[in-house]
């Protein structure tokens, strides 16, 4: 009976089983966002390292990687479609599909995009709960470094890291990553976090479940400003008090829940023993695999704030 909005139509929610939902259009107003379109987990480093091998057989063998796939598995239109995909990313970058023994590193200078800034895309494609924290310690050497602030986001499949023109032209992204070791990411994570979004997300929910920010009641709804004003004034609080148990929730959640940091940490020796190699390609326009992180980037400047 729930009603959501998708597109400029309001639907309501008939059935819903395992593989399907079933809605009917309503002319009443939408109560809920769709479900589906919550926070994004990303996937896990299991469905990234497949996916990885996937890129790789595809590199090297082309549409006889997709051979391997059960009978009737894969559209055939899908798999050329699929297929000439990588071929132009190929062409376009002339280097290697990102995969599990290639990191690829995109530095995109479009001033059509955005006159002033450019844009390093590192194309890893090991899933959220990796990119998520590898981006935070980047963007804290980078501060270090440059004493600037980066802007950064990160998807499933790439992180995306925005400089000024003039910095752009020494910036060596490579050179962070080859540098960046295991055993310096709690250190980093501790020093970047605490001030984003993401931490003050985390320490809002986290404060609300222990009934430390004040609600009206249980039967009445508190508005989400109010809710984020108040979760504020607490962590303001008790930032600097580390044994203070929704803080160290908070930390837990982050670091245990979201990120798998064993498995950057694996990825950072790879890449430091030479297991996984490094390219760094000039791109004057956005190349296929790029071309929807250059559309997300808009809504991350606009959304990324959820604190």
């Amino acid at each position: 009976g729930d009603r959501i909005s998708i597109g400029n139509r309001v639907w309501q929610i008939e059935d819903m089983d395992n593989q399907r939902v079933v809605v009917h259009p309503t002319s009443r107003s939408a109560m809920i966002a769709p479900f589906w379109k919550a926070d994004n987990v990303g996937s896990d480093p299991w469905i990234s390292g497949a996916l990885n091998r996937l890129y790789e057989d595809l590199d090297q063998k082309g549409s006889q990687a997709l051979d391997s796939f059960p009978s009737g598995s894969v559209d055939p239109m899908a798999a050329m479609e699929l297929e000439s995909w990588f071929s132009r990313q190929k062409a376009f970058t002339g280097a290697p599909l990102p995969g599990r023994g290639h990191l690829l590193i995109e530095h995109l200078s479009d001033p059509s995009l955005t006159p002033d800034m450019d844009h390093f895309i590192i194309h890893s494609g090991w899933g959220i709960p990796v990119n998520a924290p590898l981006m935070y310690c980047i963007r804290e050497l980078f501060r270090r470094r440059e004493g600037i602030e980066l802007q950064s986001f990160y998807t499933d499949d790439a992180l995306v890291c925005s400089l000024p023109v003039e910095l752009a032209r020494d910036a060596d992204f490579a050179g962070i990553l080859l540098t960046l070791g295991p055993e310096s990411l709690g250190e980093l994570l501790a020093a970047q976090l605490i001030g984003t979004g993401l931490f003050g997300a985390r320490f809002r929910a986290n404060a609300g479940r222990s009934l430390l920010v004040v609600r009206r009641g249980f039967d009445t709804r508190t508005p989400l400003w109010l809710q984020r004003m108040r979760s504020k004034q607490l962590l303001q609080k008790v930032i600097d008090f580390e044994d203070f148990p929704i803080i160290r929730e908070t930390w837990r959640e982050l670091l245990k829940d979201e990120f798998a940091l064993d498995a950057l940490a694996e990825y950072l020796e790879k890449i430091s023993s030479g297991e996984i190699s490094l390219s760094t390609v000039e791109t004057e326009r956005p190349s296929p695999l790029a071309s929807d992180l250059m559309w997300e980037l808009n809504n991350e400047y606009l959304y990324a704030d959820d604190s």
